[in-house]
């Protein structure tokens, strides 16, 4: 059992624990797990089995969720934008079998200190994933609210943030290029035609700029946060975790 210092959050709580692993207790397989009975204590079993015949890391895929439907649409709406910007699906949380032979690859590496899950996946670490049923909470109320949810999607797409950025910064020069080439056909049907409604060329212009401002603003944005991320210090969790330990 440790004790931090402060509460930092379920993904950084997670990474001490592997980090504290590592360091001082030999074994053959971890299980991360949340407490509270949602992640089913039954199906750690057939998660340990799996992990040491596949030599992977086995993540419980929930076959069933039981929030409101708000939260469930938000949730659908969270993996489809970190598909759209990272190519890679994420359809599991942090309930899961690590092998030993694994944890050199999750605690030297930065993203841990952001969100397990999705270090695993930039990582290339080898995993599967089998279908679970939630289990029932023991006592008191989820914190994963629609704000912890927001929060835990742009941790888990932070760790794409270069590749993120890329991909925004190409499809901000494609919005230019294709603004630009709109403007010029709005220019030539205004001077070579007669088929312009008066007015309707310059309130066209107008908007296409603005489209083009925008996402000359937003390359911009993204490159900056690009070189950045590249610049900044990074934190290792296995050096850093220590200070939070009480």
């Amino acid at each position: 059992i440790l004790t931090l210092r402060n509460n930092l959050g379920h993904q950084r709580a997670i990474a001490c624990g592997l980090c504290f692993i590592r360091e001082n207790i030999l074994c053959d397989n971890i299980i991360v797990m949340d407490s509270d009975g949602e992640d089913n204590p039954e199906d750690i079993e057939k998660l340990f089995k799996f992990s040491i015949l596949e030599n992977q890391i086995i993540f419980a895929k929930r076959a069933k969720r039981q929030e409101n439907l708000l939260f469930k649409i938000f949730y659908k709406l969270y993996k489809s934008v970190f598909k759209i910007l990272t190519g890679k699906v994420i359809n599991f949380g942090n309930f899961s079998s690590v092998p030993f032979s694994f944890l050199d690859k999750l605690v030297y590496n930065e993203n841990l200190w952001n969100n397990y899950a999705a270090t695993i996946l930039r990582a290339n670490i080898p995993y599967k994933s089998l279908p679970t049923i939630r289990g029932k909470r023991y006592d008191g109320k989820s914190k994963m609210t629609l704000s912890a949810l927001f929060i835990h999607g742009f941790s888990a797409i932070s760790v794409y943030m270069d590749l993120m950025a890329i991909r925004i910064i190409i499809f901000s020069f494609s919005t230019i290029s294709i603004s630009i080439f709109m403007i010029l056909i709005v220019v030539l049907i205004k001077i070579f035609t007669k088929q312009a409604i008066p007015g309707w060329a310059s309130f066209t212009t107008l908007i296409l700029l603005n489209l083009l401002f925008q996402a000359l603003m937003i390359s911009f944005l993204m490159l900056f946060i690009f070189l950045s991320k590249r610049t900044a210090k990074n934190i290792i969790p296995i050096n850093e975790y220590k200070f939070y330990l009480s």
